[in-house]
């Protein structure tokens, strides 16, 4: 069994990872959309590593309430969501096919997590940036005003109104973008290797 402690300083390798993939590729994590497949990524490289063999990528639809029920207008968005369509799939693999080799991944309206097939529990190491992302992508028409996500979800349970579809679709097509990002990423360190 994996202990709280575990959990923490694994997801504590987690973002340090993302952030030197962000510094590599040249990103600046403050204007950065969304991460979460870096945080699957090196999420499940770090799972492996702890011995975990029961790692599935997951990717599909999310949803995550901005507003505590008690506060609903009934006007304003409750949900923060990222909303998967197959439609999304084709038009991606397409624009994977025609990138130069470094470019960063552009991820379509998708999110992508970790689902350990053996507890059955979720496992999303990018729930901390929900609120920066959602004012981000919203240009600021959503606020975050409801509780704050966890820093992590690691956990069978799901928090209250809080959805994850994983979509087939969704997976294939979150392990071919997967693919593409390390390969953009070690063209990167090559790059700095032949410079430095």
């Amino acid at each position: 069994m994996t202990t709280q402690l575990d959990k923490e300083r694994i997801a504590a390798l987690v973002r340090e990872d993302v952030k030197a993939y962000d510094e590599v590729m040249g990103l600046d994590p403050v204007f950065a959309a969304g991460r979460c497949l870096q945080h699957a990524t090196f999420g499940i490289k770090r799972l492996l590593e702890a011995g975990r063999k029961d790692v599935l990528l997951q990717a599909g639809s999310m949803s995550w309430p901005v507003v505590d029920v008690k506060d609903d207008d009934g006007k304003s968005p409750t949900h923060f969501t990222f909303q998967w369509t197959d439609d999304d799939c084709l038009p991606t693999l397409m624009m994977l096919k025609d990138r130069k080799h470094d470019d960063p991944v552009r991820l379509p309206e998708i999110h992508v997590w970790i689902g350990l097939k053996d507890s059955g529990e979720v496992v999303d190491f990018s729930t901390y940036d929900l609120p920066r992302i959602c004012e981000s992508v919203t240009g600021g028409q959503v606020k975050w005003r409801g509780a704050l996500p966890p820093d992590f979800i690691w956990s069978p349970l799901l928090p209250d109104r809080v959805i994850y579809e994983a979509i087939p679709l969704a997976c294939q097509c979150a392990m071919q973008l997967l693919m593409a990002m390390l390969e953009s990423y070690r063209e990167k360190l090559k790059l700095r290797g032949a410079m430095a």
